[in-house]
């Protein structure tokens, strides 16, 4: 064996040196193990996208997820100490998961189920504690408050990971290619009784939208609540007689596009632009549209309408040198010179087509009228007046009569949500002779008539009567021509509304006590019955009457039967007699005293109120709130059983 010869100052250098590379390696694998270990621990999202929201006092900036807890950081970016709309049960929902409120800094919520939230922290930046969300959880809800009677105060669907589903898949290409066509002119409204209907696609829908309102603004308004299908879709269908913007309410954010009568079109909403776009941590979503419109008519003003930025007029609310001394005359001189300016821009920025020209221009002109309206809050900006001022000009009807040179007096204001002329302007007119006073006849004075004499008509979709003709008579030719046939046809279609099959309007018994009920009852002995106690403003009881109607076919040929009682208070005949066709069912509606003796006898706080009588007449369940149709009819079940 030879000896091992001592390593020489080279060699030994090199082994030294190999040593420290190994020691390196070691504290550098260490230190990324507990990095990773870090990540394994924490996950951080930053500015997190969501679907829809119905809150606007808080940004979501930050969201904290690790093995303790899951934190949630808002920056709160209205300027009040106390937000209202909350409740003592803010959570976070992962499915059907709830994950409670542990701890909050910087804001306190109420201790009771409806209350205001209180900032305690000048930073305006508050951090709730919840437990640690299920590994792996995609996304998340965060619930302030949950109302029966009103939509979720929440965040919807906060996305904690990418999500590589693309909702806007759903749209086809050729509509979501579309482009405006640089030739498209104006068209005049269409005045035509035609049957409208409207598909819309919820793109990116959440089961908690369930509703959708859609409301019809101009000459005939009109609105609706309508039930979101599980695939996210809403099929809106009605009679139209005249050109109407049409608004779609998805929470607390709305699209609005121009519908002539019989309309076939399909919507598709992307509800992560349309919440998106309001917050000022996405700007860029500002420059995508929030909804695809595919329909045979006004579809390149309708896509214009649906993608642009903000409506292109100027603010309502301004100031000029307060050196200059100012009258009410002048002052509606200057707000005709802003417009005329406005439309000279407007005209000269050669970036719309004739037809999208002419809506933003008639938008200008509404935006004149409300810049007058607003001229105490100007004159208060610009010269520092108090409220109670003797120097701040009156505002009257004659207010606005230079806007009668700029051409305000037009039918094509039937394309546009009007609402502004109404608050602006009729607030100040007792007649339509006052309004002919300040524009002359034509389609203003038409419209008040219409809203101070038809509007609760149209709203609640019941038919013209003689009294309201007698007004409407009165109006230009063309408006008179449209109602004498809204007046035909509407009284025709309600004669056959109201023989409809299905439902049946009982008469109530004379008793005036709560005994009435068994008075009711007689009729039925022998079979279960299921009474509701409602009412046609109540919108938790017509949802529910809706979600239950399906379930009334399956007990046809059962001894079921549904009774729904009203007052004389609770529904106006006439909206009752509108609405009750549609719901099946036999119908009472009871006197004032009656009622009364009822919800008394019941303790009925509130309605829905429901109660379940077997067959020998007995009271065996009651309840307030609906309690969905997979236990109603469990309970129907059961005592039909009997």
């Amino acid at each position: 064996m030879y000896p091992i010869p001592p390593p020489n100052s080279l060699y030994k250098k090199k082994l030294e040196k190999t040593h420290d590379m190994k020691n390196r390696n070691v504290w550098i694998a260490l230190l990324l193990a507990a990095s990773l270990c870090s990540c394994a621990r924490q996950q951080v999202v930053e500015r997190p996208r969501y679907t829809a929201r119905t809150i606007d006092a808080f940004e979501i900036s930050r969201i904290e997820l690790n093995k303790e807890n899951t934190v949630v950081f808002l920056d709160i970016t209205t300027d009040r100490e106390s937000i209202t709309g909350f409740s003592d049960s803010v959570n976070l929902r992962v499915g059907e998961r709830i994950l409670p409120l542990v701890d909050a800094q910087g804001i306190r919520f109420p201790d009771r189920p409806a209350g205001n939230a209180h900032l305690t922290d000048s930073s305006r930046v508050a951090r709730l504690v919840f437990p640690a969300l299920p590994q792996g959880t995609e996304s998340v809800d965060l619930v302030f408050n949950y109302s029966a009677k009103s939509a979720e105060t929440a965040f919807w669907d906060i996305e904690l990971t990418p999500s590589a589903d693309d909702p806007l898949r759903q749209v086809p290409a050729s509509v979501r290619e579309a482009r405006i066509a640089p030739a498209a002119t104006w068209k005049e409204p269409v005045f035509d009784r035609q049957h409208t209907r409207l598909d819309i696609h919820l793109l990116g829908y959440h089961p908690k939208m369930e509703y959708v309102h859609v409301v019809r603004h101009g000459f005939m308004p009109w609105h609706e609540e309508y039930a979101v299908g599980e695939d996210g879709i809403v099929n809106v269908e009605f009679d139209q007689y005249v050109t109407a913007a049409v608004e779609i309410e998805v929470g607390t954010r709305s699209v609005e596009i121009v519908v002539d009568p019989g309309e076939e079109a399909t919507l598709y909403v992307d509800l992560r632009a349309l919440n998106l776009r309001h917050s000022p941590y996405f700007p860029e979503t500002l420059s995508r549209p929030v909804a695809y419109y595919d329909g045979k008519s006004r579809a390149d003003l309708n896509r214009w309408l649906l993608s642009r930025q903000a409506p292109l007029h100027g603010d309502v609310l301004f100031t000029w040198n307060a050196d200059t001394p100012m009258d009410a005359e002048g002052y509606a001189r200057l707000c005709v010179d802003m417009h005329r300016k406005e439309i000279e821009t407007l005209r000269q920025s050669n970036t719309l087509n004739a037809e999208c020209l002419r809506y933003a221009e008639l938008e200008a002109l509404t935006n004149a009228l409300e810049r007058i309206q607003r001229i105490r809050a100007n004159f208060m900006d610009t010269y520092g007046y108090g409220k109670e001022d003797s120097r701040l000009p009156e505002l009257s009807a004659d207010c606005f009569r230079p806007l009668k040179d700029i051409g305000i007096n037009t039918y094509d204001l039937l394309l546009l949500n009007t609402d502004v002329v109404n608050s602006a302007f009729f607030h100040y007119c007792s007649s339509a002779d006052d309004v002919k006073a300040v524009f002359g006849e034509a389609y203003l004075a038409d419209l008040f008539n219409s809203t101070r004499h038809c509007f609760q008509r149209f709203n609640n979709k019941l038919p013209l009567r003689e009294e309201e003709m007698s007004v409407m008579r009165g109006c230009s030719p063309k408006i008179t021509a449209l109602c004498e046939k809204i007046y035909t046809e509407e009284n025709k279609a309600w004669k056959a509304h109201l023989a409809k099959p299905g439902y049946r309007i009982c008469e109530v018994p004379s008793v005036q006590d709560s005994s009435v009920l068994e008075r009711i009852l007689e009729k039925y002995r022998g079979r279960v019955v299921f009474v509701d106690f409602w009412g046609t403003a109540c919108v938790p009881c017509v949802r529910a009457i809706k979600e239950m109607h399906p379930l009334k076919a399956e007990y046809k040929d059962k001894p079921v039967s549904f009774v729904f009682i009203t007052s004389e208070t609770a529904a106006p005949e006439e909206k009752w007699l509108q609405m009750i066709p549609e719901f099946g069912g036999d119908h009472y509606r009871l006197s004032r005293k009656q009622y009364k003796s009822l919800t008394k006898r019941f303790n009925i706080q509130f309605v829905p109120y429901y109660l379940l009588v077997d067959k020998q007449g007995n009271v065996v369940y009651q309840r307030t709130g609906f309690m969905g149709c997979p236990t109603l009819k469990d309970l129907l079940d059961k005592e039909v059983a009997k």
